[in-house]
């Protein structure tokens, strides 16, 4: 399993804390112009749409 974390702070002094969890099958079972997000492969449309919902 693999775990990224960062910190990033913009102008107006906002942290971001963002992780992310996925084992290498998960990557390897990738599609073309699929991403994987939120625990499952899924479409960059269906990202695009999923990231608009949850910001």
């Amino acid at each position: 399993m693999y775990r990224v974390s960062y910190d990033a702070v913009d102008g107006t002094s906002v942290e971001y804390q963002v992780m992310s969890h996925f084992r290498a099958e998960d990557i390897e079972a990738l599609g073309p112009d699929q991403v994987w997000a939120h625990g499952r492969a899924m479409s960059r449309k269906h990202y695009r749409e999923y990231v608009r919902d949850e910001c």
